[in-house]
């Protein structure tokens, strides 16, 4: 089931058999929702169904506890779960809510980021400053050209949270040495590593086990090694790739 609206107020119009709704209002937790819309076409239909349009803004952790209660199935919700995010939003938002028993609602959001911190594993370093676009309906969950500061640099990410419950991430960017020394998995990979370099990597996750695979050539990152295995910073290598894997528990 979904939460309650509080404080809900706006306008209620009757037109026969259409009711119109108009200038709703209300708060969803610390999420205030505004400028909604929507009504009925016919209540004497068969199968009435109300349909609303709006948006709001407020704490983003308030609309990912949403999302997780709304979820169109139930393994989205739990994929969810792990997922943290601070910092506000600005959501737009529309929704489908028949009226007649057993018949699922269904609900369409674009939710925009502006600097907020995006963790999607407990273990995964967050994403600082993440800016752009979560989209969420009735196939799950899409991130779409998110940016931010991930492992010491710049970052895009793009991903989705499919109805199977399964999280598929593809991303890119460049990291620090000394950012990979921080992250536990990668420290001893990044000992005798230098500077920084472009990287690619994918992060997939499904009940409780998550791989992740990052991959570069290290141009641009010297190997503070004795010869033979050390590369100054000019060369590149044909790849490199370090992996972080957790089972289920």
């Amino acid at each position: 089931p979904w939460p309650a609206v509080e404080q809900a107020s706006g306008e209620i119009e009757f037109d026969r058999l259409e009711m119109r709704l108009g200038g709703l209002k209300g708060r969803l937790w610390g999420y205030e929702l505004r400028d909604v819309q929507g009504g009925i076409t016919d209540l004497s239909a068969r199968d009435p169904v109300l349909t609303l349009q709006g948006q709001g803004g407020g704490p983003a952790a308030d609309l990912l506890r949403f999302a997780r209660q709304a979820s169109v199935s139930p393994r989205v919700g739990a994929a969810l779960e792990p997922v943290h995010i601070t910092g506000p939003s600005a959501l737009k938002l529309s929704a489908r809510i028949p009226l007649a028993p057993d018949q699922p609602n269904t609900l369409q959001a674009s939710v925009q980021l502006a600097g907020n911190d995006l963790r999607l594993q407990p273990d995964v370093p967050a994403l600082l400053g993440a800016r752009g676009s979560i989209e969420f309906g009735p196939q799950g969950l899409a991130v779409r050209g998110v940016t931010g500061r991930w492992l010491g640099g710049d970052a895009s990410f793009d991903g989705s949270i499919g109805n199977d419950g399964a999280l598929r991430v593809g991303a890119m960017g460049v990291a620090s040495a000394d950012a990979l020394r921080q992250w536990t998995p990668l420290a001893r990979f990044a000992a005798p590593l230098r500077g920084q370099a472009a990287w690619r990597g994918t992060l997939n996750a499904v009940d409780g086990r998550s791989d992740l695979l990052l991959q570069s050539n290290l141009g641009g990152m010297p190997i503070d090694l004795p010869p033979p295995l050390a590369k100054p910073a000019a060369s590149s290598l044909p790849s490199c790739a370090a992996k972080a894997r957790r089972a289920a528990s």
